[in-house]
């Protein structure tokens, strides 16, 4: 998969401080092209990610 750095708009805490860190990776599931979103929340010290569905 391949990193795609940028910056993600309206997911900081309060007085504009980030608070999470965002990851968009694009490669291949099951031959098929995808997209994930990985969201970094500094404060509780977790991550999520999920595939990006196209519509």
């Amino acid at each position: 998969m391949n990193a795609v750095g940028g910056r993600i708009s309206g997911i900081s805490a309060a007085n504009d401080a980030d608070r999470y860190y965002g990851l968009i990776l694009s490669g291949k599931t099951a031959g098929f092209a995808s997209q994930w979103l990985c969201l970094y929340d500094k404060r509780a010290k977790s991550a999520v990610a999920r595939e990006i569905e196209k519509r």
